[in-house]
C-alpha cells in the first residue's frame, strides 16, 4: 500500500474516532480512560497522515495533486518539506494535527476534577470532527492525478524564506491553542463548577496560545519587513489583523483569569471571554481561506469552504453561547466586593480599552468585503482608520498601565501611588526636556513619552517594591517577570516603532557603478553587480558599500523560472541603535541601476521588545509550573 493511501486513511479513521471522542461531552456515556485513549489514538492518525503528505513532498511525487501544485524537484529539502503547510489544504491538516495534539497535551495535565478533563477532551474532539470532516469533504490534500506528471508548479517564492517556513506552525499553536481554553471553559461551564484552580488551569493554557500567537505575529512582522522589500512590519491587511484580533481577545482574557486566580471573582466575564477568543480564531481562519479578501497571506480558496467554516464557526459558538444562558447561572462568584480603585478594577478598565481596540479592528476587517457582498460597492479601510481609531484607546492603556501595579487588591488608595508616580513624572519631564532638545519630530513626542512612561514606571515599581534591596529586586522580578516582561517589551516596541515610522529616512536613488550618494550621514557606493543561479532560482546581485562606516551591502533580485516570479530581497544591517536597510530595483535603460536605503533609527528596539514579552511568557509557564 502507498504512503500516501496511508496517511488517506489515517486522516479518514481520525475522523471517525473525533467524533467518537466527542461523546465524552455526555460523561454519563462514556468513561473519562475511554475518552483519554481516544484522544491520543486520534493524535497518532493525525501525526502518520500528516508525515504521509512530508513524505510525499520529500520524495516529489507527483501523482498528488497537492504536491504538484506547491513543489518542485529543483526546491531545497527545507521548502519541500515546509511546502507540506504552504497551501490551504496542507494547513487544515497542520491545524487539525495541532488542535488533536492540544487535546494530547490536556490529557496528560492534572486536572482538579477528572469530569471536567475528559469533558474538555471531548469538546476538543467535537472540534477536530467538524475540522476533519471539512478537510476531507472539500479540502484533501491526499488528492491524487493519473497520469503521474514530471514535475510540479513549485511554491510561491514568497514563502520560500525559513521565517515564513516557522511561521505558520507558530501562528497555528496560538490560533488552535485557544481551543483549549475554549474547551475547558466549557467544561467547567457545563459541568457547573469552577474553583480558582480552574481559573489557574485556564491561565496557564492560555498563557500557551497567547506565547505561541505572540511568536508567530512577531515572525510573521519580521517576514513582511526583510522579505517583501518595502520596509514595512505591519500594514493593517484584513490577514494581519485576523491574527492579531484573537491576540487582543487573548491579552485580555489573560488579565481576567489572574482575576479568577486571586478572587475567584468575574468567572462569567472568564468564561464569555474564552468562548469570544476562540472564536476570534476560528474568524480569522473564515477570512484568510473563504476568498473575501485577497492578500499575499491569504489561501486563494473557494466560497463554499468559507461558508463551510463559518458553518463550524456558528457550531461552536452557538453552542457555547446556548450552554451558557442554560448553565451560566450554577457559577457563582466567591466574592464581588472590590472598589472601582483597585486592582480588580485596574484589570477591567485594561478588558475595556483591549475590547475596544478590538471591535475597531474587527469592524475595520470587515465592514468592506460585506459592503461589498450587499451593494457592490468597493471601499478600502487602512492605516489612517486604524491609527487614528486605535491611538485613544491606547493611549489610555499605556498611562493607566504603570498606576496599576501600585494599586492593591479590593481597596486602593490613591495616596499610596503619589509617591512613585511623582518619581515616574519627574523622569518623564527630563525626557521630555531631551526630546525638545535634541529637535526630534513632533509625531515622535507622544509614542516616546508613551514607552518611557510604561519602562520607568515598571522598574519604579520595582524599586519601591523591594525598598531598593537587590535581593529583593531580583525575587520580585524573578516572580512577576512576566507582567514586568511583557510590560518593559510593550514600551521596547513602542520605541521601535517609532523609530522605523516616524524617526525613519528614506530615499531612491538611480546610480551608475562607483557613485556615491548620501543619506543620513552614511555615504553609499555601488561597487559591483554579479549574475549566477542558485537551487530554483537565478540571482541579479549588486553589491553597495557604505563608506562611512565600512559595511557592505548584498541586495538581491531573484527570479524563479517555474513561476515566473520576481522577488526583492533586501540586505539589512542591524546595529545598536539603527536599521540600514538596502534593496535593489530595476535597470534603466542608459544602464543604471534602482537602488532603494531605509535608515530605521532604534527598529531593533521593536524586536527586542517581542522577544522580551515572549521570555517573560515563558518564564511565567515554569513559574507557574514549579508553584504547583
Amino acid at each position: 500500500m502507498a504512503v500516501i493511501e496511508i496517511g488517506h486513511y489515517c486522516l479518514v479513521l481520525a475522523c471517525a474516532i473525533a467524533l467518537f471522542q466527542s461523546g465524552g461531552i455526555f460523561p454519563q456515556k462514556f468513561s473519562a480512560n475511554i475518552i483519554i485513549k481516544a484522544c491520543r489514538v486520534h493524535f497518532l492518525l493525525l501525526s502518520l497522515s500528516f508525515l504521509s503528505l512530508i513524505y510525499a513532498y520529500v520524495v516529489s511525487d507527483f501523482s498528488v495533486v497537492n504536491v504538484v501544485n506547491n513543489s518542485h524537484t529543483d526546491k531545497p529539502l527545507l521548502y519541500k518539506i515546509t511546502g507540506a503547510w504552504g497551501n490551504h489544504e496542507g494547513s487544515m491538516l497542520l491545524w487539525a494535527l495541532i488542535l488533536s495534539l492540544f487535546g494530547f497535551l490536556m490529557s496528560h495535565f492534572t486536572f482538579t476534577h477528572t469530569q471536567i478533563q475528559s469533558r474538555a477532551i471531548a469538546i476538543q474532539g467535537a472540534i477536530g470532527f467538524l475540522v476533519l470532516l471539512f478537510i476531507t469533504i472539500t479540502s484533501s490534500p491526499f488528492e491524487r492525478v493519473f497520469p503521474p506528471l514530471d514535475n510540479g508548479q513549485d511554491l510561491n517564492p514568497l514563502l520560500q524564506d525559513i521565517g515564513l517556513a516557522i511561521h505558520p506552525p507558530l501562528l497555528y499553536g496560538g490560533y488552535v491553542g485557544f481551543s483549549a481554553v475554549f474547551s475547558i471553559a466549557l467544561s467547567c461551564l457545563l459541568s457547573g463548577t469552577m474553583g480558582r484552580q480552574e481559573g489557574k488551569i485556564i491561565h496557564h493554557w492560555c498563557r500557551v496560545a497567547w506565547i505561541f500567537l505572540t511568536m508567530g505575529i512577531g515572525l510573521g512582522m519580521w517576514w513582511a519587513y526583510y522579505e517583501l522589500g518595502w520596509g514595512g512590519f505591519w500594514f493593517w491587511d484584513p490577514v494581519e489583523n485576523a491574527s492579531l484580533m484573537p491576540w487582543l481577545a487573548g491579552t485580555a482574557l489573560l488579565h481576567s483569569a489572574i482575576i479568577v486566580t486571586k478572587r475567584g471573582i468575574l468567572k462569567h466575564w472568564v468564561i464569555l471571554l474564552s468562548i469570544f477568543t476562540f472564536s476570534t480564531s476560528l474568524l480569522g481562519t473564515f477570512i484568510v481561506r473563504s476568498g473575501i479578501i485577497t492578500s499575499v497571506h491569504s489561501f486563494a480558496s473557494s466560497p463554499e469552504r468559507g461558508i463551510f467554516i463559518l458553518g463550524i464557526t456558528v457550531i461552536c459558538v452557538g453552542f457555547a453561547l446556548i450552554s451558557y444562558c442554560l448553565y451560566g447561572y450554577k457559577l457563582r462568584d466567591d466574592d464581588n466586593s472590590y472598589h472601582l480603585f483597585s486592582k480588580e478594577g485596574a484589570l477591567i478598565l485594561n478588558n475595556y480599552l483591549l475590547s475596544g481596540i478590538l471591535l475597531i479592528v474587527l469592524t475595520g476587517t470587515l465592514y468592506p468585503p460585506f459592503l461589498e457582498s450587499l451593494t457592490g460597492q468597493k471601499i478600502s479601510v487602512g492605516a489612517p482608520y486604524f491609527n487614528s481609531s486605535i491611538a485613544p484607546l491606547f493611549y489610555i492603556l499605556v498611562v493607566l498601565m504603570p498606576i496599576s501595579g501600585f494599586v492593591a487588591w479590593k481597596k486602593g488608595y490613591i495616596s499610596h501611588s503619589i509617591k512613585p508616580l511623582t518619581l515616574s513624572i519627574l523622569f518623564i519631564g527630563f525626557l521630555l526636556l531631551g526630546i525638545i532638545l535634541f529637535k526630534l519630530p513632533k509625531d515622535s513626542i507622544i509614542p516616546l513619552l508613551c514607552a518611557f512612561w510604561i519602562i520607568i514606571g515598571s522598574i519604579t515599581e520595582i524599586i519601591l517594591r523591594s525598598g531598593g534591596n537587590i535581593r529583593k529586586i531580583l525575587e520580585i522580578f524573578s516572580c512577576e517577570m512576566p507582567k514586568f516582561s511583557a510590560h518593559i517589551g510593550l514600551g521596547l516596541v513602542i520605541i521601535g516603532i517609532t523609530g522605523i515610522t516616524v524617526l525613519g529616512q528614506q530615499k531612491s536613488f538611480v546610480v551608475d557603478k562607483n557613485q556615491t550618494i548620501s543619506l543620513a550621514n552614511h555615504d553609499f557606493q555601488m561597487i559591483n553587480e554579479k549574475i549566477f543561479s542558485k537551487d530554483n532560482y537565478k540571482v541579479e546581485q549588486i553589491t553597495i558599500q557604505d563608506t562611512t562606516m565600512g559595511e557592505k551591502y548584498f541586495p538581491e533580485r531573484r527570479f524563479y523560472p517555474t513561476r515566473q516570479q520576481t522577488t526583492t530581497e533586501a540586505d539589512i544591517h542591524l546595529f545598536w541603535n539603527t536599521d540600514v536597510y538596502v534593496t535593489s530595483g530595476g535597470i534603466t535603460e542608459d544602464n543604471k541601476r534602482h537602488i532603494n536605503i531605509r535608515i530605521h533609527p532604534y527598529a531593533g528596539f521593536l524586536w527586542g521588545g517581542i522577544l522580551c514579552a515572549i521570555i517573560g511568557g515563558l518564564c511565567g509557564l515554569f513559574y507557574q509550573r514549579k508553584n504547583n
